[in-house]
């Protein structure tokens, strides 16, 4: 535990940190933002054509030799 016996206010004195534990909500939603992103990133490759996805992963070189 933390010496604050040079504070003035009990209170201040007898304050328990909780350490990571505050810190918690913060990442949660964080977190969850970007898990629904990442939902939105998924779900946009599912609604695509089968041909999309294909150009998509084509190289630029293999386009030019099928035009």
């Amino acid at each position: 535990m933390i010496d604050r016996t040079y504070l003035p206010f009990k209170s201040a004195r007898e304050y328990a940190d909780r350490g990571m534990a505050k810190w918690m909500g913060f990442f949660i939603s964080e977190h969850s933002s970007s898990l629904a992103k990442m939902k939105d990133i998924s779900s946009m490759s599912k609604s695509m054509e089968d041909d999309e996805i294909y150009i998509q992963a084509l190289r630029e070189d293999d386009i030019y030799e099928l035009i």
